[in-house]
Formats: structure tokens, C-alpha cells, sequence
């Protein structure tokens, strides 16, 4: 069982981490990794065209979606460092009386 545990392990590598891809002439493959242990890997076809226009579109929606999430933890960041004055202000005025 432990060689089949860790081909299993290897196959979730393959599918968080590793992207294989491969070119030939006008056509990409791109090989994803067996849904069975035992399995063969599964291999896609792409235009060349097809593929960098999928690959251009999902840079953008990444680089958008980090955009938003970073002006979000500015906002949280500013808002924390804000809170934290003003308890600081209330806890120093408190004890001072």
C-alpha cells in the first residue's frame, strides 16, 4: 500500500503544482495527471491560438483579483492601526484619571 500511496501523493503534486505542456507545431498539450492511481495521464489538445488567449485572460483576472485583494488589506490594515490608537488613546486616558 505504500506504493500506491505515494504514487497517489505524486498525482495530487502533479495536479496543484505541476502544469506539463507541450508544443507541437500548432497544437499544445497539455497533460493532466490520471484520475485513477492506475491510470493514464490526460492529455488535451489546444490551437496554439486558443491557448495563449486562455493563458492572457487568466493573467488578467489574476492580476485584477490581486489588485481588489490588496486594496482590501490596505483598508484592513489602516482600519486596525486606527482602532489601535484610539483603544491606546482611551486605556492612557482612563489610567491617567
Amino acid at each position: 500500500m505504500v506504493g500506491l500511496n505515494t504514487q497517489a501523493d505524486a498525482l495530487g503534486i502533479w495536479d496543484k503544482i505541476a502544469i506539463p505542456v507541450r508544443r507541437r507545431g500548432d497544437l499544445v498539450f497539455h497533460i493532466l495527471a490520471p484520475r485513477d492511481v492506475m491510470g493514464s495521464p490526460i492529455v488535451e489538445a489546444l490551437p496554439v491560438d486558443h491557448y495563449i488567449r486562455g493563458v492572457s485572460v487568466k493573467t488578467a483576472e489574476d492580476a485584477a483579483s490581486i489588485n481588489h485583494l490588496t486594496e482590501m488589506l490596505n483598508r484592513w490594515r489602516t482600519t486596525s492601526i486606527v482602532l489601535g490608537a484610539i483603544l491606546a488613546l482611551l486605556l492612557a486616558w482612563k489610567f491617567a484619571a
